[in-house]
């Protein structure tokens, strides 16, 4: 398993670029087509680096942007589409992803958590769709999946071999904290990943402004003690 940082900003990844020889990889929120982002992207040291799409309708109508990331990423993670209506959800979710999965093969699908006390697709529906579309990748969120099934730290057997991204981190009031609420049991998710030979990238998704320190390379100094703590059980 490899452990990857997550970046949210084209400013993140900038401050960052100097320490990429310090992580195993980087996953990486891209939310629209910025040239100067994704020549920074493509020409950075990372040696191993993922997309995250958190709105399938953008990259529906934004081809460009779909090209790029399809030509840029080993891994793209997309968020399922939010009306908050399940049925209405699910149904344009897996229009998309039928149509996704044509133009690359990297494409993976990640479980929700509710948002605003409405539902959003959880593990049990994009288990559903995954498994309903050949190739199509699961990317299991850990922590989504703690907001609303406590101390649930497995998948259905059956997608295992369909199981090619995690992202794992802690709870307080919201989710994408790092491990020091001990809401979310990283060593019991690492223990089961090893389990079940998933062999991927976990990705420590933890918003930077949760981590301590004041400055960008006390925040990545603390980042690396969190990706620590999982690689001890590696």
């Amino acid at each position: 398993m490899n452990v990857l940082i997550s970046i949210n900003t084209k400013e993140q990844f900038k401050n960052i670029s100097e320490y990429t020889h310090l992580f195993d990889g980087a996953e990486v929120y891209v939310t629209n087509y910025d040239e100067e982002y994704l020549t920074l992207i493509r020409d950075s040291n990372f040696k191993i680096i993922q997309a995250h799409m958190i709105d399938l309708t953008q990259i529906w109508f934004d081809k460009q942007l779909l090209e790029q990331i399809c030509d840029l990423f080993s891994c793209i993670v997309y968020h399922p589409v939010s009306i908050f209506n399940k049925n209405t959800d699910k149904q344009i979710t897996i229009e998309f992803m039928k149509t996704l999965y044509k133009v690359s093969p990297n494409v993976t699908l990640e479980n929700l958590n509710n948002l605003n006390g409405k539902a959003r697709l959880d593990l049990n529906d994009v288990c559903s769709i995954v498994n309903n579309i050949d190739g199509l990748g699961l990317c299991w969120d850990i922590g989504h999946e703690n907001c609303i099934n406590k101390n649930s730290y497995s998948i259905p057997e059956y997608m295992y071999t369909r199981l090619k991204n995690v992202h794992l981190h802690d709870l307080n009031d919201g989710d994408h904290y790092p491990f020091y609420y001990r809401n979310v049991d990283y060593k019991k998710s690492m223990e089961y990943l090893k389990s079940i030979n998933y062999s991927g990238s976990v990705v420590a998704e933890f918003a930077f402004d949760y981590l301590k320190g004041d400055s960008i390379e006390e925040k990545i100094y603390e980042y690396l003690n969190q990706i620590a703590l999982l690689k001890e059980y590696i």
